[in-house]
């Protein structure tokens, strides 16, 4: 968006986990970014990280989805899911020179 010979853009992000196949929202976090830069130039491309702890979910297969909004623009946000698996840790077996 250009204002006053500045170039906005203001996203912001949620994300939610899901077991695979399932509506149900097991973990949610709002507003994991909040972003909004300004240039004098046209902005390009905008490439946007982030984390979110998965502590307390079991073993199993989930989905992560990434619900990113246009704040300068009314509509839907964009939603992208991502699947994934979590694994139980397997511990090292104790060695014969630990003891």
């Amino acid at each position: 968006m250009q204002k006053d010979d500045v170039f906005t853009a203001h996203l912001t992000q949620d994300g939610q986990v899901r077991r695979k196949g399932e509506k149900t929202v097991l973990l949610r976090k709002k507003s994991l970014l909040d972003y909004e830069p300004e240039s004098p130039n046209p902005l390009g491309p905008i490439y946007l990280r982030n984390s979110f702890s998965l502590k307390g979910l079991a073993s199993g297969e989930y989905e992560y989805d990434i619900i990113l909004r246009d704040e300068n623009e009314p509509g839907p946000p964009a939603i992208q899911s991502l699947k994934f698996r979590i694994v139980a840790p397997v511990l090292p077996k104790p060695s014969k020179e630990a003891k």
